[in-house]
């Protein structure tokens, strides 16, 4: 197991090839797919009590933000097959929304950095498992009751990244980057 990276999460979160091109993962209406400020009541949540996403994930746009396998760097301008990030840094790539977010913060396209020695209720993990076959399942027993369906979703190329986002009314323009999963 091991987290995904960042271009992992991303696709995952939008859907991968049955995208539906919703702002959040699942839904273009916040509160149909996560927790966030609005609807929290300032904590954590027990998982799939909203929809899920296309490709059945849930809680990817609220919740907990997740930690990425990324060191944080700023997008290249060129296309990139399996992007593993920057090699080094001294902070890692989060994504998606949290129970504390506001709205703006909770869609597929936010980005976000911290110390990778930080620990907070709002900043939680996914995992990922290498599948060997597209479109094929594999079941993980994880012990105490818990096993865990991994599918490999296939390859695409798509746009990962934010456009626009804003900090206390302060708007900043990223980059955006093409990439491969394959």
């Amino acid at each position: 197991f091991r987290f995904p990276t960042e271009a992992e999460w991303e696709y995952a979160a939008r859907g991968g090839k049955k995208s539906n091109g919703y702002k959040y993962a699942g839904s273009n209406v916040l509160d149909n797919v996560a927790w966030y400020i609005d609807n929290s009541a300032g904590t954590t949540h027990p998982v799939a009590l909203k929809q899920p996403n296309e490709l059945g994930l849930y809680d990817m746009s609220g919740n907990v933000m997740e930690w990425c396998q990324d060191w944080y760097d700023t997008y290249s301008d060129t296309l990139q097959t399996n992007p593993l990030g920057a090699a080094y840094g001294s902070d890692k790539v989060f994504r998606g929304g949290c129970w504390g977010n506001y709205a703006r913060l909770c869609r597929i396209s936010d980005r976000g950095f911290i110390d990778e020695y930080y620990a907070h209720s709002y900043l939680g993990l996914r995992l990922a498992l290498d599948v060997p076959t597209a479109g094929t399942y594999q079941y993980v027993d994880l012990g105490l009751s818990v096993k865990w369906a991994t599918m490999n979703v296939g390859a695409s190329i798509f746009v990962m990244g934010l456009i626009a986002a804003g900090f206390w009314g302060i708007y900043y323009t990223y980059r955006k980057k093409r990439v491969l999963l394959n």
